[in-house]
């Protein structure tokens, strides 16, 4: 989500299904954030949050879970979408 709640546009989706565990476990090292989470916003369920949005764009791919990216295109970017190329992602429809 952007900062106004709009859906971000995005340019393909990765499957992370086989991965989601260790992001789990590299997202709990981030103690400091925690911390932040639960004093600024009483909450303290930020790995499950994550497992939800990626359930979330997984289920846009066919898979248990997946994270999106999108790459800007044009200058002095890239004018071709590499990134879904290199990481042999679902390209979204309309991208």
């Amino acid at each position: 989500m952007d900062s106004f709640g709009n859906a971000a546009p995005l340019r393909c989706i990765v499957d992370i299904s086989a991965q989601i565990d260790l992001k789990a476990e590299a997202l709990a090292c981030h103690e400091s954030q925690r911390a932040w989470l639960r004093r600024q916003h009483g909450m303290d369920d930020y790995i499950e949050s994550m497992k939800r949005w990626s359930a979330r764009r997984g289920a846009q791919i066919g898979a248990a879970f997946g994270e999106g990216f999108s790459q800007h295109l044009g200058h002095p970017h890239p004018e071709d979408d590499v990134l879904c190329e290199l990481v042999n992602a679902v390209a979204m429809s309309g991208a």
